[in-house]
């Protein structure tokens, strides 16, 4: 079945989770936020967050999430601080239950 335009942008753009931290803060400090961005690749990733002046600076750790993550609207382009993080958790770990549970129906 061929791919519609969307489904294969979806698919070259997959969502990118950037933690950014300031080991020369003090303790409790260096945490500064996580920014989630469609992109082709890392690099690209952290220029987009450049760009929507999302990227507070630091170090930056990377993860690219798997393709068919839904990220809600209300946690994107924007930094998100630890209260959000924790909601978000919670949603791409419902999505990652109801996804095993389909594949097991599906078998």
């Amino acid at each position: 079945m061929k791919k519609s335009r969307l489904e294969r942008y979806l698919l070259r753009h997959p969502w990118h989770w950037l933690s950014f931290t300031d080991p020369d803060r003090p303790e409790g400090q260096r945490f500064l936020g996580v920014a989630l961005v469609r992109a082709t690749d890392v690099e690209n990733s952290i220029r987009i967050a450049w760009r929507l002046k999302i990227n507070p600076g630091g170090q930056v750790c990377t993860w690219t999430l798997l393709p068919g993550a839904r990220i809600p609207e209300q946690f994107q382009g924007r930094l998100l601080q630890k209260p959000d993080i924790d909601k978000l958790q919670a949603e791409l770990k419902n999505q990652a239950a109801a996804l095993i549970q389909q594949e097991k129906l599906n078998k």
